[in-house]
């Protein structure tokens, strides 16, 4: 029977239970509700993933490092008046609607022609269009804004929120470059810019405003360089760049690749630009008019008012801001205001100035109009306060330039409450005090336009009076570790250092500690009495030296430290005062021996630098008590400073192959196999790193240090940017040669190259072509160098000739000298040419090519060096460089510099030497009063070598004296052998008997307690090692790849296992402790052996390794064992050394000690008991380290 349920309709059915209706969904009808229920949750799930993309996109946008309130729309500018500016407008808009034939517009002009407001203007029309994709309004009063590293990453940021196509392509190349930030400007401009326009095709405006106002240290033209080398790849987007027509701006608008269209504004027609300002102005007071009504009657203002102010303005926009500043003052009525300005001044004397001046001392005279004019204290005052703000070397808030005058926030808001109108002056006493515009403090210092002495500031009086003070807020608030620092800590490692820098340091200090040495270097004009600055200068030096530096490294300013020395040096130079100045070179030494380590951390001015420190250092003395350490440096110190001033690791490969100083130099470049690092010469900080792919043979700065040029193998020389680290210019050649020299002119616009096949070729700095070629050399080009002028060049060649080129007739001049052996160097001075052989130097008149003077060496010399004043040469051998005077042709005395056979090279002003020992980068001063020898060993002897017993229980120092075994665990000295020529020493577990493998395989067994020794030849042996009782002798043969067992009484071999493979040339091996088994130690593991007789080894039955035709009495059995030697190899120490060999660690894993880089350890060892390590450095010098 069928179920009647079943009979209604497939699918449904509807079940009544008490009183409640349940309906039954099935089949089709329930498969579409669940799909739509699926498709919902798709939706929902699509949704929530594109919510949660776009979260993670902004979050990696936020983590880009941008500056602050950078764009149009932040407020910053206003835009012109309606109506205003229309002609040059017009024409930026057409440019920008132009067909891409250029793809930069440069609005350039003196400051104060309105070039911020015409560049808010045209990005509020532009975004107003849609074109507008980002903007970038630069300012030197915000670090943010003046940092040309900031640029590229706030336009990647704006542009992603401008289209959601750029936020797409740029997250994924953020997320994969977490770190671009650190990149070089055309890296990235090309990663943030270049890559996003291409993958989306956009068309973008991005407007730029106030370039030139970006700091100096990176130089606005390498912006520009990074914008030409890729505008080609970027060519639907449009920059509109506004700035000063600088010498550092002009010449990099001049590159061709940006395709510029320039407009100076100071070009447009005048009459335009008159009528413009006086709408300005007549809008502006209508507003004050408007806005202030019952305060101003009558016809306001009259059109002789707007003539007159005109007239003052001279064209610049700049000054009718400020006068309308000065006439909308709450402190008087805009009447009388606007009367003082238009009134004719009471002299003329002001009529020959710039309309600026007569406005300026307008405004400074009303200002003060009912001061007491005797009131000498109000003007002291004011003086003190508004010369600080005009000539602090950066802006200061009210409250930090309050405690370093000495004054409350509240006078400095009294005395500047009526200067509003050339000032900006914030409520808060946070923000910086802002000059409106550097017109005002041009004016206020120049004695001749602002004769008046109750404002005239005078610049060198007042930086005096500013390094008074900064320095007397130091001398008061530093102190030993001021932000309450842990012991041995390293500054990246204290988490709220930040926060404890501004609360133990603060503003005000950190701009002293920064400040005050430049300061007094600019005030180095001013005449009369400075004993009191000279004892506040003297008790900085003597009681806060330290603390000071701490400030500066916790501040990542250690460099300043540098920079400030030299300039209070040059202070003291006006104000002689030797004690003092021996000290502040004292200090230099000090600062430049533990450079690195105090970077790092500003503890270890406490615990490393003055332990370092040569004894007989006035600052050590002067500090020694504040040593918070109670490590004992032995034999390390030098009882003086040399004079090697500075020591810098380089890293460009397995060796340094040369050293090149820069024309100013300021920068050192040291080459190796395909890389070149470039270093500040006065701190030794790394500036730049430039990899090659190929080997590079040679390296030039250019003149201005912008450039550096390397010869590279293979037909190529690359141009980089020494700011950005990047690619500038390739040259290219299709002959297999390679650029063995190169030197760029001295306009740095050319550079000339001489190739490994005798050819010279001259460059075009700005096209990349190759200018002329010449040949006459036969073989290859060592070196060339540009006379005076920029149209001949010398080179010299390994054919023996000297020649001279004319670049502007493209000639071959004259061959200037034959010699007998290759010229390997050329150098340029002052008009006096060197040439030097391996044997001879000459120097000629480049003028008459007549010798001068000749100076014969000892047939060893490698490479010559000029001084820039032409007084002295280097003559550089394989391994030291001596110093000649050329007007005597003498040895100067004590002038011998020593390194390892790389080249070394003088300074541009002859007062240090560069050169390079091992890994290090050496600079050296050449002046007198220091031993230019290398500093004398501080041990008994030189320490060849050392020796560490596979136990690690005996370490053997090998010297020329002998050897010298020493307890591992206390140190202590056992035993001392006249034996100074060995290769392996062994003893045994008993220290009865010492084994020294001597060359031409000898071993001489020494008993310990009698001091006679036995004799016994092995043949090539690499190492030994002793039983425990003395008896047998293990020997290692790395070239027989075998091992032996011998009995020392009857010196016959007992024992012989042969490998199939050779051994590693520093394995080693040792007996067991009960002397009855052998071990090898390899860097692959330890593989070991029982010693037993042959006859036991029969009847066992094992097998054993292939034997000698002559049957010995005893074999090698292997054993099961074989384990890594990995711990064996790896102390497990209360003090160890860190992988680069720059600090000792201890158990916990904090850094104890840094290690200046000449005395950083080749063998590191640790004497537990004695709490004591042995250093043995590459020099092979030997020194302790108590703990």
């Amino acid at each position: 029977m069928e179920d009647s349920s079943r009979n209604g309709p497939r699918g449904a059915s509807n079940i009544n239970a008490n009183g409640g209706t349940f309906n039954q969904v099935g089949g089709d009808q329930y498969n579409n509700y669940n799909n739509q229920y699926n498709n919902h949750n798709n939706q929902y799930n699509s949704y929530n993933n594109a919510m949660n993309d776009e979260m993670m996109a902004d979050a990696y946008l936020a983590k880009l490092p941008c500056a602050v309130r950078a764009g149009y729309s932040s407020g910053n500018h206003k835009p012109c008046l309606q109506g205003t500016r229309e002609r040059v407008l017009w024409d930026i808009e057409t440019w920008e609607a132009d067909n891409m034939n250029e793809s930069v517009y440069w609005l350039k002009g003196v400051a104060g022609c309105g070039k911020s407001t015409i560049a808010q203007t045209f990005a509020e029309r532009s975004a107003a269009k849609g074109n507008l994709g980002a903007s970038f309004f630069c300012s030197r009063d915000y670090p943010d804004r003046r940092s040309l590293h900031l640029i590229f990453l706030t336009l990647a940021r704006d542009l992603a929120y401008w289209s959601a196509d750029f936020k797409t392509a740029l997250v994924p190349i953020i997320r994969a470059s977490p770190n671009v930030q650190d990149d070089s400007l055309p890296v990235q401009l090309e990663k943030l810019l270049v890559r996003p326009f291409k993958q989306t095709g956009l068309s973008a405006t991005i407007v730029i405003d106030a370039l030139d106002e970006c700091e100096d240290k990176e130089p606005v033209s390498e912006f520009l360089s990074a914008l030409a080398l890729h505008m080609d790849n970027m060519p639907s987007v449009r920059f509109f760049i506004t700035g000063r027509p600088e010498d550092r701006i002009r010449s990099g608008f001049k590159l061709p690749s940006l395709r510029t269209k320039e407009l100076p504004l100071h070009d447009v027609d005048s009459a335009t630009v008159d009528s413009d300002i006086k709408s300005f102005v007549a809008y502006r007071l209508d507003e004050i008019a408007t806005r202030r009504r019952q305060s101003i009657s009558g016809q306001w203002p009259s059109d002789r008012d707007l003539v007159i102010i005109l007239k003052k303005t001279s064209g610049l926009f700049i000054i009718a801001s400020v006068i309308l500043r000065f006439i909308d003052s709450p402190f008087a009525s805009p009447q009388k205001r606007l009367k003082l300005i238009v009134d004719p001044p009471e002299s003329t004397m002001y009529e020959g100035r710039s309309g600026v001046d007569v406005v300026y001392h307008q405004i400074l005279s009303a200002s003060f109009e009912h001061a007491d004019l005797d009131d000498a204290h109000f003007f002291d005052q004011l003086h003190l306060v508004v010369g600080s703000i005009v000539l602090a070397l950066k802006p200061l808030p009210r409250a930090s330039l309050a405690e370093i005058l000495e004054m409350t926030p509240a006078d400095i808001w009294v005395i500047l409450t009526h200067l509003h109108s050339v000032l900006i002056v914030p409520e808060s006493e946070t923000e910086p005090i802002r000059i409106l515009h550097k017109s005002f403090a041009d004016f206020i210092t120049d004695k001749e336009r602002c004769p008046d002495a109750r404002h005239f500031i005078d610049s060198p009086s007042h930086h005096s009076v500013l390094g008074i003070h900064c320095l007397k807020l130091m001398n008061m608030r530093l102190m030993k570790n001021i932000c309450n620092l842990p012991r041995c800590a390293m500054n990246n490692d204290v988490e709220d250092l930040p926060a404890r820098r501004d609360l133990y340091i603060a503003a005000p200090l950190s701009y002293a500690c920064s400040s005050w040495a430049k300061h007094l270097q600019l005030s180095s004009q001013v005449s009369g009495d400075t004993s009191s600055v000279l004892m506040l200068v003297n008790n900085f030096f003597t009681r806060h030296l330290l603390s000071w530096l701490e400030v500066l490294s916790i501040e990542e300013l250690l460099h300043t430290a540098i920079y400030s020395l030299h300039d209070v040096r040059s202070w003291i130079t006006e104000n002689p005062n030797q004690d003092l100045s021996d000290l502040i070179d004292d200090c230099e030494r000090f600062v430049l021996l533990s450079f690195d380590g105090v970077t790092q951390s500003a503890m270890h001015i406490y615990h490393s630098a003055l332990s370092w420190a040569p004894t007989s250092s006035p600052t050590r003395q002067l500090y020694e008590c504040e040593l918070m350490t109670e490590i004992k440096l032995v034999n390390a110190v030098s009882p003086t400073w040399d004079a090697c001033i500075r020591i810098v690791p380089v890293a460009v490969g397995k060796r340094v192959k040369a050293v090149v100083f820069s024309p100013s130099g300021a920068l050192i470049a040291a080459r190796g196999e395909c890389c070149v690092q470039v270093f500040d010469a006065m701190t030794g900080v790394n500036r730049a790193t430039f990899d090659e792919h190929e080997v590079i043979c040679s390296v030039a700065f250019s003149p201005d240090n912008g450039f550096l040029v390397s010869g590279v193998w293979g037909g190529t020389i690359n141009v980089w940017h020494v700011q950005t680290g990047t690619l500038f210019r390739t040259f290219k050649w299709d002959m297999e040669s390679s650029a063995y020299s190169v030197a760029f002119s001295s306009c740095g616009t050319m550079v000339a190259s001489g190739d490994s096949n005798g050819t010279v070729r001259i460059w075009d700095m700005l096209s990349g072509g190759c200018v002329c070629v010449f040949q006459g050399h036969s073989q290859i080009v060592t070196d060339v160098c540009w006379l005076a002028t920029w149209n001949q060049v010398v080179s010299a060649s390994n054919d023996h000739t000297v020649r001279i080129w004319d670049v502007q007739k493209q000639t071959y001049s004259k061959v200037l000298a034959q010699y007998d052996d290759p010229v390997d160097t050329l150098a340029f001075s002052r008009g006096l040419l060197l040439m030097a052989t391996n044997s001879i130097v000459d120097i000629y008149d480049s003028q008459s090519g007549d010798i001068i003077h000749v100076i014969t060496g000892s047939n060893n010399i490698t490479h010559s060096r000029f001084s820039i004043d032409g007084g002295k040469v280097l003559l550089a051998s394989q391994n030291s460089g001596d110093i000649w005077d050329i007007t005597t042709k003498t040895l100067m005395r004590g002038r011998s510099i020593q390194y390892n056979g790389s080249q070394a090279t003088f300074s541009p002003d002859g007062t240090r030497v560069a050169s390079i020992y091992g890994k290090f980068l050496k600079i050296w001063k050449t002046d007198a009063g220091y031993n230019h020898h290398e500093a004398s060993t501080h041990v008994r002897d030189t320490i060849d070598d050392i020796y560490i017993s596979p136990d690690r229980r005996l370490v053997t120092l090998k010297s020329k004296k002998g050897a010298d075994i020493l307890d591992a665990t206390t140190g202590q000295s056992l035993f001392t052998y006249p034996i100074a020529d060995f290769l392996s020493i062994a003893i045994s577990l008993d220290l009865a008997f010492v084994a020294f493998l001597l060359p031409r395989s000898t071993v001489q067994t020494w008993n310990t307690h009698t001091h006679c020794y036995k004799s016994i030849d092995v043949q090539y042996v690499s190492h030994i090692a002793l039983s425990r009782d003395g008896s047998r002798l293990v020997s290692l043969s790395s070239y027989h790849h075998n091992i032996k067992l011998w009995d020392l009484a009857s010196k016959i071999c007992l024992a012989h296992l042969r490998f199939p493979m050779p051994l590693p040339t520093n394995a080693q091996i040792s007996f067991g402790i009960n002397g009855t088994s052998v071990s090898l130690l390899k860097n692959s593991g330890t593989e070991s052996w029982c010693i037993s007789s042959r006859d036991s080894t029969k009847n066992s039955g094992r097998t054993r390794r292939r034997r000698d035709r002559t049957e010995l009495p005893m074999v090698f059995v292997p054993t099961t064992e074989e384990r890594s030697n990995q711990d064996a190899s790896a102390p497990c120490r209360s003090y160890r050394c860190d992988t680069d060999g720059e600090w000792i660690l201890d158990r916990d894993g904090r850094r104890v000690l840094w290690i200046p880089p000449d005395q950083r350890p080749r063998i590191f060892w640790c004497f537990e008991r004695a709490k004591k390590v042995l250093v043995h450095t590459e020099s092979k010098k030997v020194y302790y380290v108590n703990f």
